[in-house]
């Protein structure tokens, strides 16, 4: 997913890199107005694409949050968490698992494997 971000250029929205543009306090100009409608656009589609590229199952870790930066950190820590209740959600969705129409066999086999290798840490 970084890679695709960064691809887009997208990227420096997640670490926080790519600072909200600042505006004139009481009469921004035009050209502030419309830099700070293109950041938030571009960080509303961040927060899609991570959402999108994501199971349901971690919806709800994510629905709450506000930013790029907050959705990726949390994200980031239910990922890389080996606690036990981590471990118990892991095995739910292995069990829970279903090839689709919409999913390729090697697509498929790869999320199964990678759910797979989380448990073994």
């Amino acid at each position: 997913m970084k890679n695709y971000l960064i691809g887009k250029n997208l990227w420096g929205y997640v670490p926080g890199t790519e600072v909200k543009p600042s505006i004139a306090r009481f009469a921004p100009t035009l050209a502030e107005t419309k830099a700070i409608n293109e950041w938030n656009e571009k960080g509303k589609m961040v927060m899609f694409i991570i959402t999108q590229k994501n199971s349901n199952s971690m919806i709800g870790h994510i629905q709450e949050l506000e930013t790029s930066k907050e959705v990726w950190k949390s994200l980031e820590n239910l990922y890389t968490s080996t606690s036990k209740a981590r471990k118990i959600q892991l095995k739910n969705e292995l069990n829970n698992v279903k090839q689709s129409p919409s999913i390729t066999i090697s697509r498929w086999c790869f999320y199964v494997r990678w759910k797979g290798s989380i448990l073994e840490f």
